[in-house]
C-alpha cells in the first residue's frame, strides 16, 4: 500500500519521465543497433513499439526508485517552460559531448557512459542535494530490472541473444553481459538526477526546534 501511495503521489512526474525517455530512445537505439544489441522487433527496423514500451516503463520506474525514500524531503512542481529549457540545454550539451567521444574513437557504449557520467557529475556539482538519490536509485532499480530480466528469460528462452553486438566486452555474469550491468547503473543513477534538475526539484528544509516552538505558540 505504501508503494502504491508513493506511486500515486509521484504519478505526474513519473509519467513525464517515461515520455521523456521514449522521446530520447529512437536515436539512441539506432546508435546501439548492431554494435551493442540486435533485438528482434515485430515490425523490424532499429526502433519499434517494444523500445517505446520499455523506455516508458524504465523512465517512470527509475524515477520512483530514486525518490522512494526521499519523496517527502523534496518539493517540485514541473513548469513546462523551465523543464523544456533545462532538458534542451542538457540534451544539446550531452549530444556535443557524445559526438566528441565518438569522434575520439570511443565505442558507442563507452561514449554514452562517459557522456552520462559527465552530465550527472555536472548536475551534482550545481545541485549537491541530488546526491542522495544515487543509492536508492541504484539499489532499487537494479533489483527490479534484473528480476524483470529473469522473468523475460523464462518467458522467452532466446531473449538474451539480443546482446550480440560487435562492441561488447565479452564477459558475462549470470548469463547477462557485463556491459549491461554497467549500463543499468549509469542509467538508473543519471536519468533520475537529470529529471530532478529539469523539474527544479528542491529539498525541503527541516524546521528548527525554535521554529517549531514558535509555530506551536501561535
Amino acid at each position: 500500500m505504501a508503494a502504491l501511495s508513493l506511486a500515486w503521489r509521484l504519478r505526474r512526474t513519473a509519467i513525464i519521465c517515461g515520455i521523456t525517455l521514449v522521446l530520447y530512445s529512437p536515436p539512441v537505439s539506432a546508435l546501439y543497433e548492431g554494435v551493442y544489441w540486435a533485438p528482434s522487433r515485430v515490425f523490424g527496423g532499429s526502433w519499434g513499439v517494444e523500445d517505446a514500451m520499455f523506455c516508458f516503463h524504465a523512465g517512470a520506474i527509475s524515477w520512483l526508485c530514486a525518490f522512494a525514500p526521499w519523496e517527502s524531503r523534496f518539493r517540485f512542481s514541473p513548469r513546462v517552460g523551465v523543464t523544456v529549457r533545462r532538458l534542451a540545454v542538457v540534451s544539446v550539451l550531452a549530444a556535443m559531448a557524445l559526438l566528441g567521444f565518438l569522434v575520439s574513437g570511443f565505442t558507442v557504449l563507452a561514449a554514452f557512459l562517459a557522456t552520462q557520467t559527465l552530465s550527472t557529475a555536472a548536475i551534482l556539482i550545481v545541485t549537491p542535494a541530488y546526491g542522495r538519490l544515487l543509492m536508492p536509485g541504484a539499489i532499487l532499480f537494479l533489483a527490479y530490472y534484473f528480476l524483470l530480466l529473469g522473468v523475460w528469460r523464462l518467458m522467452m528462452p532466446g531473449f538474451m541473444d539480443m546482446w550480440s553486438g560487435t562492441e561488447l566486452l565479452g564477459g558475462k555474469f549470470l548469463g547477462i553481459p557485463v556491459d549491461e550491468y554497467i549500463w543499468v547503473v549509469s542509467f538508473c543513477t543519471g536519468f533520475p538526477i537529470t529529471m530532478a534538475f529539469a523539474f527544479d526539484a528542491r529539498i525541503r528544509e527541516r524546521s528548527s526546534p525554535k521554529q517549531l516552538n514558535a509555530s506551536a505558540k501561535r
